[in-house]
């Protein structure tokens, strides 16, 4: 999955989805109205505690279509090795 902003255009990738990134597979649309422009949130469940998390066991997203307001979850992927990690600061 990725997203980028409406303001500034920048593109970002959620987690580790850039290397499987295919643009003959993308899928863009939540709903019937064929809006492209959405609020995407995204999920996650660690292996550890999340004051010391050992890397992250699965993520999900939820995307909301600005135009008409439905909601539709239409990425889950569960990372069985545990070495996908929380960003944090240096």
């Amino acid at each position: 999955m990725r997203h980028s902003c409406r303001t500034c255009g920048h593109l970002q990738y959620v987690a580790d989805s850039e290397q499987y990134w295919d643009d003959d597979q993308a899928y863009i649309s939540v709903c019937d109205c064929e809006e492209e422009l959405f609020n995407v949130a995204t999920g996650f469940s660690l292996y550890g505690e999340l004051d010391d998390p050992d890397g992250i066991r699965s993520l999900a997203t939820a995307e909301r279509c600005l135009a008409c307001g439905t909601v539709a979850s239409l990425a889950q992927w569960m990372i069985r090795t545990g070495d996908l990690t929380l960003l944090s600061d240096p």
